[in-house]
């Protein structure tokens, strides 16, 4: 395997008391800059939609769904949404007994297009994202 690919998407978990602020942090990642595509596990079937806004139109009930809208690695939450944090935590504890490959790319390029409260200095959060890993690695 030539490299393992670092990033972490916006994970949203329901539940009835937060329903309401869920949809409105969500709304915040809507931009027209890139496709988000968002996935929903439905009875063992992956339920794909093209883009956040059909999701946001609807505002069904969902248990949980995945966006594919790259958030800074080192977050694991932000307001009433959760990152995929897990899952890369997940692979490195993997990769310590499975070295398939000791390239690791981090790779966050929706910098421009975060939320205002995600925004800080481009070159402090890819710092910031860089030390993270480098961390969880030792």
């Amino acid at each position: 395997m030539g490299k393992i690919q670092v990033s972490s998407a916006l994970k949203i978990l329901f539940k009835k008391e937060n329903e309401e602020t869920i949809w409105k942090s969500l709304q915040r990642f809507d931009e027209p800059t890139y496709l988000h595509q968002v996935t929903e596990k439905v009875n063992g079937t992956v339920m794909v939609y093209n883009d956040l806004p059909i999701i946001l139109k609807e505002k069904r009930a969902h248990k949980e769904l995945r966006a594919h809208f790259h958030v800074p690695i080192f977050l694991e939450t932000f307001d009433d949404l959760s990152s995929t944090q897990d899952q890369i935590l997940s692979t490195l504890k993997y990769l310590e007994n499975h070295p398939i490959s000791n390239h690791l790319e981090v790779e966050t390029y929706t910098w421009d297009v975060l939320p205002e409260t995600l925004k800080v200095d481009m070159s402090q959060s890819i710092i910031r994202e860089l030390n993270w890993l480098k961390e969880k690695l030792l």
